[in-house]
């Protein structure tokens, strides 16, 4: 059996790679502070003092860090974990970054011998605990073959997408129809609530109508109290739509619901950091001076 190294023991990554412990995979871990990893090595897990430690014993090297910047530091930095490794090695990014970024880490490890392959996860914390993530796939359809196994042990869909950074543009594009439909909820709620309808009534009619959406079943209730839980922050939407806007300058792409829903969730964030995404709500109830519900936490 291959041994996988695992950099990035975080919020995400750790409990992925506990999941591949319990498949019986032999994981080598690292993350930039060991102290929150002590459940990684108590399951099993090897916990190594460096991602260049991590890569030269590691057949598969899966990383999950929050940005490209971070990524671009891991592999070609100072310490950089590809310097001096045997050639032929299998890296799977597991974090979200731009289609552009991701092929360019492709094309840098290509010429260093390696193959690359953009696997962002969608599903949350919830999801990679229980092994139940979904996670779509950029790169070379070889590579992915041989990292299968290990990708089918921490989700429940597994997609190959295509070429190079066609695992990361399927991420956004899943994000940016959240991020819309979300905010059109919110749009909704107040429209309704300065209309003088009650919101419980309101939602128990369009539930089954058609504007019926999985956004409005899990947030409506919420963002009708102004309650807004944080399990997926909204600075985490506010990142990815950034990632949007970063394509569009890249591509050339006219996508005019998100440049404006990002000014939404820039507004959001920027006043309640912590909320969920949910909260982009609070952007409109600024806009409009009024607020939708009261919150009852």
């Amino acid at each position: 059996m291959k041994t996988i190294g695992f950099i990035g023991l975080g919020t995400m990554g750790k409990p992925m790679a506990l999941n591949l412990l319990k498949k019986g995979y032999q994981v080598n871990g690292y993350d930039l502070f060991p102290e929150k990893a002590r459940d990684f090595s108590q399951a099993g897990g090897t916990l190594l003092n460096s991602a260049v430690e991590v890569a030269r014993n590691s057949h598969f090297i899966f990383t999950s860090v929050p940005s490209f910047v971070n990524l671009q530091e891991i592999m070609f930095g100072k310490n950089g974990c590809i310097k001096d490794l045997i050639k032929g090695r299998i890296f799977v990014d597991l974090s979200t970054i731009a289609p552009a970024e991701a092929r360019q880490m492709s094309e840098q490890l290509a010429k260093a011998g390696h193959s690359f392959l953009d696997a962002p996860v969608s599903g949350g914390q919830k999801g990679a605990a229980e092994g139940t993530l979904t996670i779509m796939v950029g790169g070379d359809e070889a590579a992915f073959a041989s990292a299968r196994p290990l990708l089918e042990a921490i989700s429940s869909r597994l997609t190959y997408m295509g070429t190079s950074g066609t695992g990361q543009a399927t991420k956004l594009a899943n994000n940016l129809m959240l991020a819309i439909n979300t905010a059109g909820v919110a749009e909704a709620l107040m429209l309704g609530s300065r209309e003088g309808v009650d919101l419980n009534k309101l939602l128990e009619a369009v539930m089954i109508g058609s504007g019926r959406s999985a956004q409005l079943e899990s947030h409506g209730k919420n963002m009708s109290m102004d309650m807004f839980p944080g399990k997926f922050p909204v600075k985490l939407m506010q990142k990815d739509l950034r990632l949007v806007s970063q394509t569009m300058i890249d591509d050339n792409l006219s996508l005019p619901l998100s440049a404006t829903v990002l000014q939404l969730y820039n507004a959001a964030a920027a006043a309640q950091p912590g909320a969920g995404h949910e909260g982009v709500i609070i952007a409109l109830e600024q806009l409009n001076g009024y607020q939708v519900g009261k919150y009852q936490g």
